[in-house]
């Protein structure tokens, strides 16, 4: 992160008091994604399961691939707390996390995951089963699926 500064703010080190403004950029721009994709917010309420909520939008998704949703979800996070020393210190906070979750046609539902405190950690989830799922189907074999996997299939070789 000390580099990114002194690259990227000419030398000028860490600062707390850059990465306020960063993160009100980053939180528009998602805004502004929203906006323009034309899908919705859905904060994910304490004790609700995220798959539950994907599995219920995935059921009335009809289209090919496209976002599904994007979830808002506060969890912890590692942060620099802002105190006024020469030095970045590690303090964990709870911050809102944005899913972004989309299906792909090649590999099924998958997610990406912002935090939205800077440094904006990014997260890939993809499920192996999806994809293979996915696979199958394009090749024509059958199969006969799980939540989460494959019970049988009529080529196993090819799993």
């Amino acid at each position: 992160m000390a580099t990114f500064f002194r690259e990227e703010h000419r030398g000028g080190g860490a600062k707390v008091a850059l990465m306020g403004p960063m993160t009100k950029t980053f939180l528009h721009a998602i805004h502004d994604f929203v906006g323009q994709a034309g899908v919705d917010i859905a904060p994910f309420a304490k004790g609700k399961g995220k798959d539950g909520v994907t599995q219920e939008r995935l059921a009335r998704f009809t289209d090919s691939e496209g976002i599904l949703y994007i979830g808002k979800a506060q969890e912890k996070f590692n942060i620099d707390p802002g105190h006024s020393f020469p030095w970045l210190m590690r303090s964990s906070v709870m911050c809102n996390h944005f899913y972004f979750y989309v299906v792909d046609k090649d590999f099924g539902p998958l997610f990406v995951k912002f935090a939205s405190y800077f440094p904006y950690t990014a997260r890939i989830c993809i499920n192996g089963h999806e994809y293979a799922k996915r696979k199958l189907a394009f090749e024509g074999i059958e199969f006969e699926a799980l939540d989460n996997g494959i019970l049988s299939c009529a080529d196993p070789t090819r799993l």
